[in-house]
């Protein structure tokens, strides 16, 4: 919602008002953030290229492979579910970034 407030114009945002100096900040700080993203390097996960590795047999993963790669396929689990969880935790942290001036 922007309302005119005889000094500059004001928006309000989830609850809270953001003069214009307010707003430059915010983009700023986005942009810092998508910057920082931007450098994470992408992760190929082992559990991916595990699966495309074994064959299928009957229109399924062939039993024997997975049996044979059983170690494998848990260190591959294992380490899937370590990277989801830490970037579950990075988006929250994203999400409950508040922008803030910077001293």
């Amino acid at each position: 919602m922007l309302t005119s407030m005889g000094v500059g114009i004001v928006v309000r945002v989830r609850g809270r008002e953001l003069g214009v100096r307010d707003m430059a900040n915010e983009v700023e700080n986005i942009s810092k953030v998508v910057e920082a993203l931007k450098k994470v390097p992408p992760k190929r996960l082992l559990l991916i290229e595990l699966a495309n590795s074994i064959p299928i047999k009957h229109g399924m993963l062939d039993i024997d492979v997975l049996a044979e790669k059983q170690r494998e396929i848990n260190l591959a689990v294992a380490e899937a579910k370590a990277y989801g969880s830490r970037t579950i935790m990075a988006v929250d942290a994203l999400v409950s970034m508040r922008a803030r001036k910077e001293v």
